[in-house]
């Protein structure tokens, strides 16, 4: 094992997060994507399988590559396209007749996508770059409603950086929610609740102290372990309810609700805290679905 190139994959995952979490503070990203976290966590996580850990490592970290060697990165590039489907090429569809077909892209892999492209913008600190790259890349194949969408993302991105460095984010960015439709990317003004009634929205339903000591002993140093686990690989989400607490769902590759009757695990301010310290232990991000703010 190289620890050269583990460092390079660690790294990288920090810096897709740190997209991520620009993303998310700047309300380019649909607040129901809460999918997103556990596809940011498990970020190229096949890069560690048998398939393409020492061909990758060999081909980026090896000296005078080899045939073989070449060979070898090759099946394991494949492999890890095969895998990841945040990659466009996963969504190209070879024909028989020597065509192909390229399907509509997901909008949480398509966020991914743009947070991979932009990480090496994160690692270089010029976050304007991937303009230049995208508009290099002219052979990248996306469907026509895939393209729209990552190009509206584009555009709102090179907006706010723009009024950023002017200084007038703030003017830029208050009172407002930023949405995509099928026009493009525009700014809807949202209207205030008033004072008593916002406050009133964002008081949590709390537990009574029986409760919150069930919760407490059902989630042994074991079942945190395996929980952050699952949050990492996407097995689990995090959600925050209307009422301002966080319950724990099953969900399936698609990011769909498969837990027993529809109905979470609720968990309180405390084992929430010790899945956040989990979590950060093996190197991912927390994000607090109901407090984007607070997102490391």
């Amino acid at each position: 094992m190289s620890e050269q190139y583990d460092n390079y994959i660690y790294e990288h995952k920090s810096n897709v997060g740190k997209a991520y979490t620009w993303l998310l503070e700047h309300h380019l990203i649909d607040g129901n994507y809460y999918i997103m976290l556990n596809l940011v966590n498990s970020h190229d996580a096949s890069k560690f399988s048998e398939e393409e850990y020492n061909a990758y490592d060999t081909y980026f970290y090896g000296n005078n590559i080899t045939p073989e060697e070449q060979e070898n990165f090759n099946a394991a590039r494949l492999h890890h396209i095969h895998n990841n489907p945040h990659h466009w090429e996963y969504w190209v569809v070879a024909q028989e007749d020597g065509g192909q077909q390229i399907l509509e892209m997901p909008k949480q892999y398509a966020i991914e996508m743009l947070c991979n492209w932009w990480s090496f913008g994160f690692k270089s600190g010029n976050l304007y770059e991937i303009f230049d790259w995208y508009n290099s890349h002219k052979g990248i194949l996306l469907h026509p409603d895939t393209r729209a969408y990552i190009e509206s993302l584009l555009n709102a991105i090179h907006e706010i950086l723009c009024a950023e460095d002017a200084g007038a984010a703030q003017n830029l960015l208050q009172n407002k929610v930023d949405t995509v439709n099928d026009t493009g990317f525009e700014l809807i003004d949202m209207p205030e609740l008033p004072q008593e009634q916002a406050e009133d929205s964002m008081q949590p339903k709390e537990l009574t102290p029986e409760e919150d000591m069930q919760i407490n002993d059902y989630f042994t140093d074991e079942l945190i372990e395996k929980t952050a686990e699952e949050l990492l690989t996407g097995k689990q989400m995090l959600i925050g309810s209307a009422f301002g607490d966080y319950w724990l769902i099953q969900v399936n590759e698609r990011g769909e609700n498969i837990s027993k009757n529809g109905a979470g695990i609720r968990i309180n301010a405390a084992v929430k805290r010790r899945l956040e310290h989990e979590i950060e232990k093996r190197g991912g991000i927390v994000s607090d679905p109901l407090n984007p703010e607070n997102n490391n």
